[in-house]
């Protein structure tokens, strides 16, 4: 199975893909990660990848959709997998053209989005680059799940309510 978990940050994907990933026994995969371990890499694409990540600016499409790629081709993925937050922008569909059979999108409000994310405390959780977050999800990611709406794949999940409630809800719209 194929599954995707799309959301705005501290809409909660990373801890439900997790443990959606762990409790289906598939392949847990994060773009962030995936370009993370790219930025270790002593390479040319390393490098790239490790001087956006320090900007704190987005990774280039191909490099990321090429190391999501094949990071999916790896036999640890071979029965699925749940893919965390990638593709964020309908351009990262030139690198990887998904087949997903579900996308969960945990929606929840910019407000509430803003408040859990100052809440965590990290040093760029701070209100104007929470704000130019969420404005780059909605210009680039509601595309995305416009996209695999229109395919018939995506369930809508209130991201705001607990883990527990949310992992139930994603349970029952498992195909």
């Amino acid at each position: 199975m194929k599954i995707f978990i799309t959301g705005p940050a501290g809409s909660g994907k990373t801890t439900q893909a997790k443990m959606l990933a762990e409790k289906l026994g598939l392949c847990y995969v994060s773009g962030g990660n995936v370009a993370r371990k790219k930025a270790a890499e002593d390479s040319v694409e390393g490098r790239t990848v490790k001087e956006a990540l320090e900007k704190g600016e987005l990774v280039d499409n191909k490099i990321e959709g090429e190391a999501v790629k094949a990071t999916l081709q790896d036999a640890s993925c071979r029965n699925g997998y749940v893919l965390d937050g990638y593709p964020r922008c309908l351009d990262q569909f030139n690198y990887f053209k998904p087949d997903f059979d579900v996308v969960f999108y945990l929606d929840v409000p910019d407000e509430e989005v803003t408040k859990r994310l100052l809440a965590r405390g990290r040093l760029d959780d701070i209100p104007k680059a929470i704000a130019e977050r969420l404005q780059i999800f909605h210009q680039e990611t509601d595309d995305v799940i416009n996209y695999f709406k229109n395919l018939g794949k995506v369930v809508k999940i209130d991201g705001s309510q607990s883990p527990d409630g949310v992992a139930a809800k994603i349970e029952r719209g498992l195909p």
